[in-house]
């Protein structure tokens, strides 16, 4: 999270989508979505997690995707939301 949040500051424009896993230590995919969101560092996010939506999980911040998945399954969750 943390990592994410200094490498999002240094790129020239936002991300197209930010992909995270929920459960994460020190700070999790939500609370990253929360602060890059806040801070216009990106705008669409795809949470997954192999535990199911945490209780943290806020949807209004992008879909969920239960972990395993294919490789087509995530090109096609990414093709959903950026096109």
């Amino acid at each position: 999270g943390p990592d994410a949040l200094t490498l999002a500051k240094d790129l020239p424009r936002p991300p197209d989508l930010v992909v995270t896993d929920i459960p994460m230590e020190p700070m999790g995919g939500t609370e990253l979505a929360e602060r890059l969101f806040s801070r216009r560092l990106a705008s669409h996010f795809l949470f997954v997690s192999g535990y199911g939506p945490a209780p943290e999980y806020d949807e209004n911040y992008g879909p969920f995707l239960p972990k395993p998945f294919s490789p087509a399954r995530l090109v096609e969750a990414v093709s959903e939301l950026i096109g």
